[in-house]
């Protein structure tokens, strides 16, 4: 026996019903199986029959399709047999009609007893085809509704449960019950029936409506590189050279890896917040399980929790999420303690309770083996940074000689003012911060001059890079830095070697801040940016995003995969939709707008 919920099929499906000791069931592709107790064997008071159609099989212990057709919608069940109803609205029936010791002057399936009294198959009950809806008690007593909502039924009636004021036995055809319509559905008790009229009053004249108003939906458009369906199309592997709309609406975050793409879905009705994924989930790290769903999934949804606030995930396979009460939660890898939940393990399938603590977790960063943090401290636009994750190199920004930490630690600096706003990004071994005061910071890994520092040497703790400026949004790519100042200008340094800082002739790298020039307009001005593995973007507060940089697998949307050498205009939609919020890593998904 089971006494938790337990997945017994992946595949679609469209309805299905409970039987004693089994269950029948209609798949999206119009076929019809079952599963547990079949075949009852002839005795002298019954008479061999099949319970949901399969023959003389004595039962079937996995899903098993029943017959052939493929133009099934509806099943319903009962104790002893099923009922299923075809696209075409003809009604179908199995199991017991009658006990040889009962008068033929009734049935439960609908069919003449002195000629059936056990079916072994689905067989046409009459020739009608507008039936709608079916239920049958443990009695016996069967009531069908018609697609003109009027009601119908046979039955001994032992219990009044045909509803005609006594209890004198009906059919042995399905016989009109009631001559009124509007009923909509029927449910059966032990021996009885509830039938729902689903009628309305006729509504006073409806005065002329306003002008509709626009509706604006928030769709994911994506393209590049899609080898495990990270952008979350079929294209059996192929990369995306433009962008292309995936799947809508009310989307509100995004966050991309190598390995995958996730997002969040707000219902601001109900105040849902539903986690999408797509792509490989090898580690756990679209928190599925790796052991009942696929591997490499497309735009899933990720059951657990419907209140996720944040979602960031990693090029090397772990994802931390926030939910709305500032919680934190992690799946996937945690070989080196990444998740951040005092241990170091093969890691989790599924979002696990790293921090209950509400009202706690600010922002979050995951880059390659290592997480980042931003917790409250009391202090409104300050807070506290923290890290934990791989030591490797002491890139984590806890000084030198750190080991791998599976607790998040306080990251301690010269900074005193707290801090504000971490980068984005999912494959850099460096990072940066801003602080409560708009100085902007940085550590890690510095092979390329991506710290901003004037010099290619790594720095084991937060090192002050700019405060004669403030700073409003960063973002590390694979060795390079990209960072919005607060007159919405662009700049960024690091490894340059496929554009990546949109210096037309010049691929050297840059050890310090330089300005990238995005647009020319004083009314776009940029408030946004994402880097990837070679390729970076930009938002402007009009909606505009703008790409440049090495473009290997087509994600920056110009259907070609070659450098694009400036920033350019990434069109998305037909008519040019404005974008809200995007993310890159060798894919890019961006959140855009479409009016109806």
């Amino acid at each position: 026996n089971l006494n938790t919920f337990t997945l017994v099929d992946s595949n679609s499906w469209l309805d299905i019903a409970a039987l004693k000791n089994g269950f029948i069931g209609i798949q999206v592709n119009g076929t019809a199986c079952g599963v547990g107790q079949g075949y009852i064997q002839s005795t002298t008071q019954t008479p061999g029959y099949h319970r949901y159609g399969g023959g003389t099989e004595l039962e079937y212990t996995s899903i098993t399709q029943i017959n052939s057709d493929t133009d099934w919608s509806k099943c319903f069940a009962s104790d002893n047999g099923s009922f299923l109803i075809k696209t075409d609205h003809t009604l179908w029936a199995t199991g017991l009609n009658a006990y040889l010791s009962s008068p033929a002057t009734y049935s439960s399936l609908g069919f003449d007893p002195n000629t059936v009294r056990g079916l072994s198959e689905f067989t046409q009950v009459g020739s009608d085809a507008d039936w709608e809806y079916v239920c049958c008690d443990p009695a016996g007593a069967l009531v069908a509704i018609k697609t003109d909502s009027t009601v119908w039924g046979t039955s001994e009636n032992k219990y009044g449960q045909l509803g005609q004021g006594n209890t004198t036995p009906i059919g042995p055809e399905l016989t009109q019950l009631i001559t009124t319509t509007g009923w909509g559905r029927a449910v059966n008790l032990s021996y009885g029936t509830v039938l729902l009229n689903t009628s309305l009053p006729t509504p006073p004249p409806t005065p002329t409506p306003p002008p509709t108003p626009t509706i604006s939906y928030k769709i994911l458009y994506g393209c590049g590189f899609n080898l495990n369906y990270q952008v979350g199309v079929e294209t059996f592997g192929a990369d995306l050279l433009s962008m292309q709309g995936l799947i809508g609406s009310n989307f509100n975050e995004v966050s991309c890896s190598k390995l995958g793409s996730m997002a969040i879905q707000h219902y601001e009705d109900t105040n849902t917040r539903v986690l999408y994924r797509t792509g490989s989930n090898v580690f756990g790290n679209l928190g599925s399980s790796r052991t009942t769903d696929p591997v490499i999934q497309i735009w899933t949804v990720t059951g657990v929790r419907y209140d996720w606030l944040k979602v960031s995930t990693s090029d090397e396979g772990h994802t931390l999420l926030i939910t709305t009460s500032k919680k934190l939660y992690g799946t996937g890898l945690n070989d080196v303690g990444q998740l951040g939940n005092s241990t170091q393990n093969a890691g989790y399938d599924l979002p696990v309770l790293i921090d209950g603590t509400v009202d706690r977790w600010l922002a979050i960063n995951t880059t390659n083996k290592r997480s980042y943090a931003i917790v409250n401290n009391g202090i409104i636009n300050n807070g506290d940074l923290l890290a934990w994750g791989s030591g490797q190199n002491s890139w984590l920004g806890l000084g030198a000689g750190t080991s791998n930490i599976s607790t998040p630690t306080l990251v301690t600096s010269t900074n005193t003012t707290g801090w504000l706003k971490l980068a984005v990004g999912s494959g850099a071994n460096h990072m940066l911060a801003i602080a409560a005061d708009g100085s902007l910071w940085s550590w890690g890994s510095n092979n390329h001059g991506q710290l901003g520092l004037g010099d290619t040497s790594d720095r084991t703790s937060p090192t002050l890079v700019d405060n004669a400026n403030s700073w409003i949004y960063v973002a590390v790519g694979k060795d390079y830095t990209i960072a919005v100042r607060s007159d919405n200008t662009v700049w960024g340094c690091g490894l340059n070697d496929l554009y990546q800082l949109a210096q037309v002739g010049d691929t050297n790298d840059k050890l310090t801040l330089l300005r990238i020039y995005v647009t020319s307009s004083s009314q776009k001005m940029i408030i946004e940016v994402a880097a990837g593995e070679t390729s970076t973007v930009a938002l402007s507060n009009t909606g505009e995003l703008y790409g440049w940089g090495g473009n290997t697998y087509g994600e920056l949307g110009q259907n070609h995969t070659d450098q694009v050498y400036y920033a350019t205009l990434i069109s998305v939609g037909s008519t040019g939709n404005p974008v809200l919020h995007a993310s890159i890593s060798k894919q890019l998904i961006a959140i855009s707008v479409e009016t109806q």
